[in-house]
């Protein structure tokens, strides 16, 4: 077994690495919880006791002193997404007697420096929008906070040792692709948002390929992955498969924003929605119903989101060992006009 420098206190993360365990795990096993067994607690114990390890009571005393502050880790504040949800968990925590406060990121670089002030004290609980950093980042702040004793719960993270509540963008994929195979629409395009979880984007094309494979359709699926969440974005990347060679019957955009460009790209190409190509956008924003036509969209249940990100969080608050939970919220497929068709 390695050493540790002089003068530094050992730490859940250096047990971890030493055993090849996670820190969720060590946690438990020096808590001598019943779901780890007791191979698992002796070969623990026996590297703590090899480090000197002893538990942070500093954070520990800090879990138990209540601010009634929590910390929301947003990928951006102008998103529809992010900041609809922002503002119900803000609601939310409000009758716990709590106040929401906003870390903004553009990167993983930017959120981790944004950690610190965090991790000095000042909040009692963390959310984490997990959307536009890869697993592994978001695993190393996760760990970050598990190892300073911070309850924290992540929004689109798909993980079992953490608790985490999930958009089910695979159902979404499947409800969409079988709305489009049922009104004859078998070549599909995805244009796929880069805040998008690489593991949850890649099961929207499964989930295509897999409607298509169960009707004995060809899996005609093609995913572009956009450079940014917004309208101009989904206007580029329309345009692009607007000059392959056979242009797509249906597209299926991750957010609303996308999905208005490509409505845009598609018009001005003398094409028609839906005639020619349906669309369908992800979000539900107030925009959507507006548009001309109206836009088939997902609607993610926000309100259902942030009460399932808050019974977590709350939970966790109580009990930092606690088994984690993962929570998976199904959103609801809007038909509008963007989605029918005169093939019907």
């Amino acid at each position: 077994m390695g050493a540790l420098p002089q003068q530094r206190r050992a730490t859940l993360k250096d047990i971890a690495e030493m055993t090849g365990l996670s820190v969720n795990t060590v946690s438990r096993a020096l808590r001598d919880k019943p779901d780890i067994s007791e191979d698992t607690k002796r070969r623990v114990r026996k590297v703590a006791v090899s480090l000197s390890y002893s538990p942070n009571l500093a954070a520990r005393q800090r879990a138990l002193k209540r601010r009634y502050r929590i910390g929301v880790i947003l990928p951006d504040m102008g998103g529809y997404i992010s900041s609809s949800l922002f503002n119900a968990l803000d609601e939310g925590l409000s009758g716990y007697g709590y106040t929401a406060i906003a870390f903004y990121y553009r990167d993983i670089a930017r959120m981790e420096s944004r950690l610190e002030p965090v991790i000095a004290g000042k909040i009692d609980g963390m959310v984490v929008m997990a959307g536009g950093i890869s697993p592994d980042a978001c695993q190393v702040v996760a760990e970050r906070l598990l190892i300073q004793a911070i309850p924290f719960v992540i929004y689109n993270y798909s993980g079992t040792e953490y608790d985490c509540v999930i958009t089910d963008m695979e159902a979404a994929a499947l409800m969409a692709a079988e709305h489009f195979v049922g009104i004859g629409r078998c070549d599909i395009a995805c244009l796929c948002s880069p805040n998008l979880n690489l593991k949850l984007g890649s099961s929207v094309l499964q989930g295509m390929k897999a409607v298509l494979e169960n009707k004995s359709l060809p899996p005609l699926c093609r995913q572009t992955v956009l450079r940014e969440d917004t309208s101009m974005s989904g206007y580029q990347g329309m345009n692009e498969l607007l000059k392959s060679e056979k242009i797509p019957e249906a597209v299926f955009c991750c957010t609303d924003q996308i999905a208005f460009g490509a409505m845009r790209a598609v018009s001005e190409s003398g094409l028609s929605i839906p005639e020619d190509i349906a669309v369908c956008g992800f979000g539900n924003t107030s925009e959507s119903l507006f548009y001309k036509p109206s836009l088939m969209t997902f609607d993610l249940r926000i309100g259902d989101i942030a009460a399932g990100i808050l019974s977590l969080l709350m939970a966790r608050i109580e009990d930092l060992a606690r088994m984690p939970e993962q929570l998976t919220i199904q959103p609801k497929l809007m038909i509008r006009e963007s989605g029918k068709s005169s093939r019907q």
